[in-house]
């Protein structure tokens, strides 16, 4: 068990990209029967999957939050453990949209998350 859980950690990004490329497989085949709703989750998903790697190499938005704001010894941290939460949280509540495009409520869930992730940030970076 303790080595699945490194594994969760050391790998958690490219777990929640696999998820995300079985599901736009899914979506590209189906393409002409998913709703509007489930493309535009899906375009919401690849841009914070791409955000999650950039915040993975060096100079990354972790480094930056701990040195302004909360005094984090950010260096001794187990390496993934910061993002496997969020990366959970990710896969579901996306994987939740797309399986309910008729649930609307879930959709505005990864729209919320979309624009506080890009206003936390901006927090971070301009305070």
């Amino acid at each position: 068990m303790k080595k699945f859980g490194f594994f969760l950690l050391k790998n958690n990004a490219h777990l929640m990209t696999s998820c995300f490329l079985g599901w736009l497989i899914w979506a590209v085949c189906n393409w002409n029967n998913i709703e509007l709703v489930q493309k535009i989750t899906l375009g919401i998903y690849a841009f914070l999957i791409v955000h999650e790697y950039e915040e993975a190499y060096k100079d990354r938005f972790l480094e930056l939050m701990a040195g302004r704001l909360m005094k984090i010894n950010y260096k001794a941290l187990t390496p993934g453990l910061t993002h496997l939460s969020q990366a959970i949280y990710i896969t579901t509540i996306f994987s939740l949209a797309l399986l309910f495009p008729t649930q609307l409520w879930l959709t505005f869930g990864v729209i919320i998350l979309a624009i506080f992730e890009g206003y936390v940030h901006n927090m971070g970076i301009f305070l």
